[in-house]
């Protein structure tokens, strides 16, 4: 039975409330439409938003408080949204860029205290989403989507390409390259996906050092000759909900003036495990070494 987001939003607020996720009172909690891998268009697993909201478009951003709701979307979904939300416990605001109502001045106006005034707000990343511990059992699982080796014999091989990336890091003066999305993953390790809807129902994250390989994806979905095919290319695979904890072993372990790149779409968890000293945004790293053609592919 569907919840409505009025005894959603108060089982919401009880979890912000109760000092078990975090360490204080939270007094504001994003939803976003995305993925963590930040896909536009996402699978019914990671439908949060519109689990909470009741809102179906793909692009929008609830920002809940304890005693607000907002549901901040763009000019494309703004009617739909004003026919779709309970008025009655959410509150519709365009997100514009210079927008009065932009998220960020929302949180900073609504928040009490000098402090936050002054739009000093404190972002953290909690391990739980509360959203989840709602969702329960009526959430969707992921699909089955399963994985083979390209075809293509014009493709390079894994290491050909890895070569190619640590020279472009090398040049940019990074150390570790973090790699979140799908389309790179599949470039990388020569895979492809079979039976999809969507590019977003298969996520991994992969972390690019001199001297090692990380892949980090759902085990259940590597066949055996995959597995053995990743080995043989020196890439050491894990669990992909393992994934933070060992990010954050390498930062913790490394020099402090390594650096550590990552794409303009990274999302926020990745971010505050990397140092402001130590973080680069760089999306051109990947962008060059998929831009050079090999001989074998000019042919």
């Amino acid at each position: 039975m569907s919840l409505s987001s009025s005894i959603l939003l108060n089982r919401l607020r009880d979890l912000m409330r109760s000092k078990i996720y975090f360490k204080d009172i939270i007094d504001a909690y994003i939803v976003p439409a995305s993925d963590p891998h930040q896909n536009k268009y996402v699978v019914d697993h990671y439908k949060r938003l519109r689990f909470t909201s009741k809102f179906p478009g793909s692009n929008g951003t609830a920002v809940i408080a304890d005693k607000k709701a907002f549901l901040f979307t763009d000019d494309d979904y703004f009617l739909q949204a004003e026919h779709e939300l309970d008025q009655t416990c959410w509150k519709l605001k365009c997100d514009q860029m210079n927008d009065n109502f932009s998220i960020i001045n929302w949180l900073a106006r609504e928040r009490m205290g000098k402090i936050l005034l002054q739009s000093n707000i404190d972002l953290v990343s909690l391990e739980v989403n509360l959203i989840d511990l709602l969702w329960n059992d009526q959430r969707s699982s992921l699909s089955d989507t399963s994985i083979s080796i390209s075809s293509n014999e014009l493709e390079n091989s894994v290491n050909e390409k890895l070569h190619q990336i640590r020279l472009n890091m090398d040049k940019s003066q990074v150390h570790h390259l973090i790699i979140h999305q799908m389309d790179v993953f599949l470039w990388l390790f020569n895979l492809c996906l079979v039976n999809i809807q969507f590019n977003s129902v298969l996520f991994s994250f992969a972390i690019i050092g001199y001297n090692y390989v990380k892949l980090f994806i759902d085990l259940n979905k590597l066949s055996k000759s995959i597995h053995d095919y990743l080995q043989y290319e020196d890439v050491f695979v894990y669990p992909y909900d393992s994934f933070y904890n060992e990010f954050k072993k390498i930062v913790e372990s490394v020099d402090y003036n390594e650096k550590f790149c990552v794409s303009s779409t990274c999302n926020y968890a990745i971010q505050i495990l990397i140092s402001e000293k130590q973080f680069v945004i760089k999306d051109d790293i990947i962008c060059r070494s998929i831009a050079i053609k090999y001989p074998c592919e000019i042919e």
